[in-house]
């Protein structure tokens, strides 16, 4: 029977949960008890709209319309193409009526093709409707759908003979999605941690620190950019514990909370704010004098903000700014 085949799958992931549940509570919290459910906890902060708020509210619809359509490209005329297949009126079950003692090898061939495009569709369908409940989108959380639409398509056979519309379009996505997602979008995050270091550095020499009696060396703040690769920013684990650099991420925070942090820093310590010049802006209209553009980091394209990048224009829209804060100024 073809339920049979069901059974290594079920089976397979009901221990791989198990082993992965069992890895991230030893990780997160280094004991087994209680379980640590990282889906489950994903799904509670992702379903909160304050949570979301920092990172950027979308319509519920992107991933299905928009993100999907732009992940797979024109390969997305063939997954609907295989998941037409399904609705053909059925011979049986999964394919034919007969007994499995009296099927051929082709006709438990055509069965077992017809189970891996409903696991695939499955795959599909689920993964884009689970993540379209939380209403923060993102093209990346959908990558992982990507190996399972292109086994569907393999299988199915519509690659045999790909058409010439299919090719040139393919070659136009990616030439246009290489050039957005792989250079201009958050492209700044990580040329500006390199920027940093010989500040950082520089401040840690000049700033002599007693973990007991003396503020952070140095903070640097990052703000409605991406989680920055901390490592890449070659600062001493030592020096982080100690206190004596400060890394903050402020993700999406308000304008005023940004503002409320830097004053409580303390004058005495070298302070780095780094975020896209349309962001910068909203806070240094105010306080001008406290801001002093250090660093200019082109190109860097924030898609949640596209209307803010247009109002700058492209030079300043497409830049991440790396600012010095005067603090002291801030607090008067």
């Amino acid at each position: 029977m073809w339920t049979r085949l069901l059974y290594p799958p079920i089976a397979t992931t009901v221990v791989a949960t198990l082993i992965i549940v069992g890895l991230d509570s030893i990780y997160y919290q280094n004991a087994l008890w209680p379980l640590i459910l990282t889906p489950l906890n994903f799904l509670r902060y992702n379903m909160s709209t304050a949570n979301l708020a920092q990172h950027g509210l979308h319509p519920r619809w992107l991933h299905a319309l928009v993100n999907y359509p732009m992940l797979i490209g024109p390969l997305l005329y063939y997954v609907v193409a295989a998941g037409m297949q399904l609705v053909r009126p059925p011979r049986g079950v999964f394919g034919s009526e007969k007994p499995e003692q009296e099927q051929t090898p082709e006709i438990r061939g055509r069965d077992t093709d017809s189970i891996l495009t409903i696991t695939c569709l499955s795959v599909i369908v689920s993964g884009i409707g689970i993540l379209s409940v939380v209403p923060h989108q993102e093209p990346r959380f959908l990558v992982p759908l990507v190996i399972p639409s292109i086994v569907l398509v393999a299988r199915c056979g519509f690659m045999r003979q790909p058409s010439k519309l299919f090719w040139v379009s393919w070659i136009v996505m990616n030439a246009l999605m290489t050039p957005l997602f792989g250079v201009l979008h958050q492209g700044g995050v990580v040329p500006s941690l390199f920027k940093l270091h010989s500040k950082v550095q520089q401040a840690r020499l000049s700033e002599p620190f007693d973990p007991e009696f003396s503020d952070a060396a140095v903070n640097v703040l990052y703000w409605r950019t991406y989680m920055p690769p901390w490592h890449l920013l070659s600062v001493p684990e030592q020096a982080v514990q100690s206190g004596e650099v400060a890394l903050t991420d402020l993700a999406g925070a308000p304008a005023s909370e940004v503002v409320d942090k830097l004053r409580r820093l303390a004058p005495s310590t070298r302070s780095y704010l780094v975020a896209p010049l349309y962001s910068a802006r909203i806070i240094a209209t105010d306080h001008p004098e406290c801001f002093a553009l250090e660093e200019r980091v082109f190109p860097h394209l924030d898609l949640d903000h596209i209307v803010e990048t247009l109002e700058l224009g492209w030079r300043d829209g497409l830049s991440l700014g790396i600012y010095s804060v005067d603090t002291f100024c801030l607090q008067a």
